[in-house]
């Protein structure tokens, strides 16, 4: 085998970079060209259906203006409100037409528009003309009439409103459409582009012996897993030699380490009793909810329950039965845990939180109370209990919508006076914090 030179290894691995470079471009170029046009065709279909939602809009007022029309001049005898009637008839016509025609490339508002369009040409047809017309001829109301006008367009009103929804359902359908053709294309893409690559891979590795290159993956490879990122696969070699060996023995303990990490993450943050969240995890997720409820503007919601005379349980019963009871009232909590707009703690020995994101403090007002029912209706037994022949909880509820500046800590005051208020006034109960004091 003759020797080669740097040059020429030199040149022949420039040649493959250029190639593949400009390979990469082209590719590039043309998904940012294709990526363009899928966006103008849904920037296309939203103001179609703006068009399409401005004209149902139309047409329901247009068939408002006709009741009112109607209705005055029933009621009136005035002429002055036949011209409101005349211009929504006009106007119902008018968009009518405009709406049929702008549908007819969503196929999944055709039918609905057709059904929208003969209702509201049923109530102009068949009962606000009649109205007008009994009372031109002096012949009074038609109180039938008017009752199924009224019921007719109460169902009109139905109709619109399912109408709105079905045109956001199409702009979520348009929307989609353009997200499939841009992640078809992003998928070509990434096929492309890692095929040009493997081939220049492959080149470079034939130029370099076939090793330098899988020597460099590995090392790539096992830089992420000490990151904890063993989403990374290990290269392919097909050669049985030690290099084989090696890969495959770094492959083994990734799979390893990648169990030992999830395993010891998930011991950290759960409760081993209850199976619940532990107060760890409770302050870790607080902390990032908080600033999401920052950023959002959002509200924050934080429920704390108490057992009860727990500490006379446990004299009565012992800590065996203790625990039974702390386990069966976590295993009624689980039903909300909801991650990660509802997480479910034991805060302390017996003491349990939820963490609600988005809940106004009606919501979580009341989802305290189904808990607390929910407890009561466990039906464990607690003769030591001065409360009740059952074991209950005290709740305390707080919910804020923090700004900048502010501190979770302040939300678990809030929730603890709550609590605090609801043992101290008899327990088996839940209060709501108030800014002004704490309320029932």
């Amino acid at each position: 085998m003759k020797d080669r030179t740097l040059g020429k290894l030199g040149t022949r691995l420039l040649h493959s970079i250029i190639v593949t470079a400009s390979i990469i471009f082209i590719i590039i170029l043309l998904a940012i060209i294709s990526i363009r046009l899928f966006l103008n065709e849904n920037i296309k279909g939203q103001r179609s259906l703006d068009a399409i939602d401005e004209t149902a809009t139309q047409i329901y007022q247009a068939v408002n203006d006709q009741i009112i029309g109607q209705r005055g001049y029933c009621i009136t005898g005035d002429t002055y409100y036949l011209d409101t009637y005349d211009l929504g008839v006009e106007k119902y016509k008018k968009n009518a037409e405009d709406i049929r025609m702008q549908t007819k490339i969503f196929p999944l508002l055709v039918h609905k528009t057709d059904e929208f369009v003969e209702k509201g040409q049923y109530i102009q047809d068949e009962l606000i003309a009649p109205l007008i017309f009994l009372t031109d001829k002096d012949q009074g109301v038609n109180t039938a009439l008017l009752q199924q006008s009224e019921k007719a367009l109460e169902e009109f009103r139905q109709m619109y409103s399912e109408y709105y929804w079905l045109v956001e359902e199409q702009r979520t359908i348009v929307r989609n459409t353009m997200r499939r053709k841009i992640n078809t294309i992003l998928i070509s893409v990434v096929i492309a582009v890692f095929f040009t690559i493997v081939v220049a891979v492959i080149i470079e590795i034939i130029i370099l012996k076939k090793v330098i290159q899988p020597i460099i993956q590995l090392s790539n490879s096992v830089k992420a897993y000490t990151e904890h990122d063993f989403t990374k696969n290990v290269p392919a070699y097909k050669k049985r030699d030690e290099l084989s060996e090696l890969i495959g023995n770094i492959d083994i303990m990734r799979s390893q380490l990648a169990n030992n990490i999830q395993s010891l993450e998930y011991i950290a943050n759960m409760d081993a009793l209850t199976g619940l969240y532990n107060r760890r995890y409770f302050n870790q997720h607080i902390e990032e909810q908080w600033k999401r409820a920052i950023a959002r503007s959002e509200p924050i919601s934080l429920i704390l329950l108490d057992i009860d005379h727990y500490k006379k349980f446990n004299d009565t019963y012992g800590h065996v039965k203790g625990d039974e009871c702390l386990q069966k009232i976590a295993d009624c909590l689980k039903q909300h845990n909801q991650f990660p707009d509802k997480i479910v703690c034991r805060y302390g020995g017996e003491e349990f939180c939820l963490l609600l994101n988005s809940s106004n403090e009606h919501e979580a007002e009341k989802l305290s109370e189904e808990i607390r029912k929910d407890v009561l209706g466990l039906k464990l037994p607690h003769e030591s209990s001065p409360t009740h022949e059952f074991v209950t909880v005290s709740v305390g509820v707080a919910t804020v919508v923090p700004k900048k500046g502010s501190n979770p800590n302040d939300l678990i005051l809030m929730a603890d006076e709550a609590l605090y208020h609801s043992k101290n006034n008899g327990r088996n109960q839940v209060t709501l914090y108030k800014n002004e004091g704490v309320g029932e």
